[in-house]
């Protein structure tokens, strides 16, 4: 078992639904290159999870 505290996720659903207007607002702030990125880095938790299991059981993670 893997424990985070306080680790926070965008809810692309909700992130895809945004009217044009708060999405404009999002890329005038320069934000939204930010959160393509965290986007793309959650889809390398299921991997990082099994290594950090294999790691704990005393296996390597190859």
């Amino acid at each position: 078992v893997l424990n985070l505290t306080d680790f926070q996720v965008i809810d692309e659903p909700a992130f895809n639904k945004l009217s044009d207007e708060a999405f404009l607002d999002l890329r005038k702030s320069g934000a939204l290159g930010l959160l393509y990125c965290h986007l793309a880095s959650t889809n390398s938790w299921t991997s990082l999870v099994h290594q950090a299991s294999l790691r704990k059981a005393g296996r390597p993670a190859s």
